[in-house]
């Protein structure tokens, strides 16, 4: 999966100073001088990360980040801005709607971080809903296996064929061959195969 970042701000050479940085970072970046060009950008490239600056007219970042949210809710959104009004910046990050709020000027080696820190959040957060909606539409028992051999999420399918509650079983309880050797070998060939 690519990582697309969409960076937001009504001057010109910020935007352009900001896809320097980026770009030499690795990412695929996208730059929108609005908030009117920012959702069009969205809709056709769906970009995990925003950045937008807060003060911009005719749709300044709250308002941005907040209809991008309602689009596209598991973006993470990030201001970055001189503007310094306390009670709106909290309002925003208490609301869900921002991730953090960054400072211009900017350091970019803690600006990189910051962004590293979102798009890593982004895929945990994704991988995490594909497991939910896995466990909860497959045909198939799935188990929620954890490294020490506890049970995590049974699905329906694996409730009705087992015939019994997660909260404290742990695979040996069900399959006595399993033992504390074969998990460790299971788990690592496991992330052996993340890894490739």
């Amino acid at each position: 999966m690519t990582n697309k970042l969409l960076i937001v701000d009504d001057e010109v050479a910020i935007l352009r100073a900001l896809e320097r940085v980026f770009t030499r970072a690795g990412y695929t970046v996208f730059k929108a001088n609005s908030g009117l060009d920012a959702l069009s950008i969205m809709a056709q490239e769906n970009c995990q990360v925003i950045i937008s600056d807060f003060r911009m007219p005719m749709m300044n970042g709250s308002e941005l980040l907040a209809a991008i949210k309602a689009q596209y809710p598991a973006s993470l959104c990030m201001i970055l801005s001189g503007f310094t009004d306390f009670n709106s910046i909290l309002a925003l990050l208490n609301s869900g709607t921002a991730f953090r709020f960054l400072q211009k000027p900017w350091d970019e080696p803690a600006l990189i971080s910051e962004v590293v820190k979102a798009f890593y959040t982004y895929h945990q957060q994704f991988q995490e809903y594909e497991v939910n909606q896995l466990m909860a539409n497959s045909a198939e028992a799935l188990i929620e296996l954890y490294p020490n051999g506890q049970f995590g999420r049974l699905n329906g399918v694996a409730k009705q064929i087992f015939n019994f509650d997660s909260s404290s079983m742990i695979l040996t309880d069900v399959f006595p061959y399993c033992t504390p050797e074969f998990l460790l070998r299971l788990f690592s060939e496991s992330l052996d195969k993340q890894v490739l």
